[in-house]
């Protein structure tokens, strides 16, 4: 880029601003995408001029620096662009501000809002823009300001019901429990609080369709027909609730008394015999029966339960059978080699086997052939050895499952 004085400068800028469509400032080079064909761009930073620009781009630039190192200066004044080097006292004009085309208009942007975060409270706060040069969005970091000075307690009303005639209506009569001026009391009207009852609203509801007086000291005591009454309501006298009272807490007490005072009839259509309340009542199960399901009508208690489902020893030492209508799990202790069959097979049903060697050990178990295993059968030896097996009857068919081995 070479030098020019300030007399060649003004030839360059009139016949340059002479043809250029529009005029661009930058600080540095300016981008390809800037301005137009024919436009000229000012860097006014390093003080030099670019274009006019062609389909080819900017090309080099041209350094407005005078001959003699003084800088030009610009300006606009008395309606022209005007130039002059540093330290020269007249300005020189370059071109008339009205002979410069105006511009094509830019995109209106809409800026909107993008991530607001809270910095710690001092630090300064922050903004940049993101997004692009039609929709821009505003990024903030915004410091947290200091906590506020706790306010007072909060007051809480002291109410009282307040009687007007037939109507009811609530009073604050106090505030307690807050800090700060006490808040004013009064009546509670329709928007607020109001000075006499008289203002305040009616809090009781509509009166009822009949006639009696439900807050009167002769409530209920000038009935016409109490028995009436009272069976309507399903309830019982005072008399009548004594009686049963002494009969529940003395069973010697006189039941024809108990029954006439509740109004029951003594005959034998309307009372059981004690036997035939006895016949009422189920007997209970016991655990046999339980383990073998084929008793009903009968009621089973907790402890029962727990006692069917238990295990049924048996002592193997020799030939042996395991009855599953009488149980569903059975501990079987080996003092000798044995055989195993299993009956009672009338009910679906599953349970549990457990074998024990006894203080010898080394005793074998064979299977009776009807009864499906799954894998070979062959028992702990040593002394007091456990194993354990599933049982499953299903169609009449036995099945065990595989042999649980050395659980003890």
């Amino acid at each position: 880029m070479a030098d020019v004085d300030l007399t060649d400068l003004a030839i360059i800028l009139q016949d340059t601003l002479s043809r250029i469509d529009n005029l661009v400032f930058t600080t540095g080079a300016p981008a390809d995408e800037l301005g137009t064909i024919n436009s000229v761009a000012l860097d006014v930073a390093a003080k030099v001029l670019y274009g006019p620009k062609t389909a080819l781009g900017w090309g080099p630039g041209t350094e407005l620096t005078g001959a003699d190192g003084r800088d030009p200066e610009f300006r606009a004044s008395g309606g022209y662009l005007q130039v002059r080097l540093t330290g020269d006292v007249s300005w020189s004009n370059l071109i008339s501000i009205a002979d410069l085309p105006e511009g094509p208009s830019g995109p209106t942007p809409v800026i909107s809002i993008g991530t607001v975060t809270t910095a710690p409270t001092g630090d300064p706060a922050e903004a940049s823009f993101g997004g692009t040069a039609e929709e821009p969005v505003l990024n903030l970091t915004l410091p947290r300001g200091d906590k506020g000075d706790g306010g007072p307690a909060a007051w809480s009303p002291v109410m009282a019901a307040v009687a007007d005639g037939a109507r009811r209506v609530w009073q604050i009569v106090d505030w307690t429990g807050g800090g700060g001026a006490k808040p004013a009391t009064g009546f509670i009207g329709p928007t607020g609080l109001v000075a006499t009852a008289t203002e305040a609203t009616d809090v009781r509801g509509p009166g009822g369709a009949g006639a009696g007086d439900m807050i009167a000291d002769n409530n209920l005591s000038d009935l016409t027909d109490d028995a009436a009454a009272r069976a309507n309501l399903d309830v019982y006298s005072k008399a009548e609730t004594d009686a049963a009272a002494a009969a529940a807490a003395d069973p010697k007490a006189d039941a024809a008394a108990v029954i006439a005072a509740l109004g029951l009839k003594a005959d034998k259509a309307d009372t059981y015999t004690k036997a035939e309340v006895a016949a009422l009542i189920p007997a209970f199960a016991t655990p046999a029966e339980v383990r073998a399901g084929n008793v009903a009508g009968k009621a089973v208690d907790p402890a029962t339960l727990v006692d069917a489902d238990g295990y049924i020893p048996i002592t193997a030492n020799g030939a042996f059978t395991l009855d599953f209508s009488t149980g569903r799990k059975f501990k079987v202790t080996l003092t000798a080699n044995s055989t195993m069959s299993i009956t009672g097979l009338t009910k679906e049903v599953s349970g549990v086997i457990r074998f024990q060697q006894d203080a010898t050990g080394s005793r074998t178990l064979a299977v009776n052939a009807a009864i499906k295993k799954v894998g070979s059968y062959t028992l702990s030896t040593a002394a007091n050895a456990v194993d354990r097996c599933g049982v499953e009857i299903c169609g009449g068919v036995v099945e065990l499952t595989a042999l649980e081995k050395g659980i003890a």
